[in-house]
């Protein structure tokens, strides 16, 4: 399954092909800028777009263009080692408040003669605040990132079709208490005349357990209704006193 906002969870029965990408970053003091060129080539079986009942087989090409832009609006000094009071986190968090800028251009061709262009730019301000030390709320991260998709055309499937064209992107992270911690997330659908049920879309909890040598996250998606646990372990090459 593969899920395509409002229109939810699509079956892809099956895909096989290749994947070519290529990827640049560049920090300079105030601006991070990552650029991805993507070249893939695929064959799909999922249902049409046209009618959901009927499964059709297409050859796609996808051509698409990247760039994330981050511009630092303001930032804190950073400790430069971690001590016994980072106990939550292997890292110390940047703290600052950041303004996101990403663009994409895809263009997407079918055997059929079908295609489809898409221009995506979203923007938005991002605050990072706390030092995830202290025993309660010590850490914030929040972004609201509207995103606005300018198409032509259309795909024979419905898994790809683009849709929800104007919605804001909203992610908050709360430390908690201790080692735990909460993220709320989904998107707010701008669009006119959508149903009850797709003004939000993908509305996610997640809940975590935050420890310096490793963290376990429990999740859930109102949407799909599927959710997890996820379990990392950090790396030990780190360079402190603690």
């Amino acid at each position: 399954k593969t899920s395509n906002g409002s229109l939810g969870d699509i079956i892809v029965n099956s895909s096989y092909g290749g994947i070519f990408d290529i990827a640049f970053n560049k920090d300079d003091k105030n601006v991070k800028t990552q650029t991805q060129g993507i070249i893939s080539y695929a064959r799909y079986e999922s249902p049409s777009r046209i009618d959901s009942q009927i499964l059709i087989n297409r050859k796609r090409l996808n051509l698409s263009l990247n760039r994330n832009i981050e511009f630092t609006v303001w930032e804190t000094q950073k400790e430069p080692y971690i001590t016994k009071d980072n106990k939550y986190t292997p890292e110390i968090p940047q703290q600052g408040l950041y303004w996101i800028l990403q663009g994409s251009l895809d263009l997407f061709r079918y055997d059929d003669h079908s295609k489809q262009d898409l221009f995506q730019l979203k923007t938005g301000p991002k605050l990072v605040v706390g030092k995830f030390q202290k025993d309660y709320l010590d850490y914030t991260e929040l972004s609201i990132l509207p995103r606005f998709k300018f198409n032509k055309g259309n795909s024979p499937f419905s898994f790809d079709q683009i849709v929800d064209k104007r919605v804001i992107e909203i992610s908050l992270k709360q430390h908690l208490y201790g080692p735990l911690a909460l993220k709320l997330s989904g998107e707010i659908n701008l669009e006119e005349n959508v149903s009850k049920d797709d003004e939000l879309i993908n509305p996610t909890i997640d809940i975590s357990w935050n420890r310096r040598a490793y963290n376990a996250n429990i999740y859930y998606n109102f949407d799909t209704e599927a959710g997890g646990i996820k379990f990392d372990i950090h790396t030990f090459n780190f360079m402190g006193s603690g």
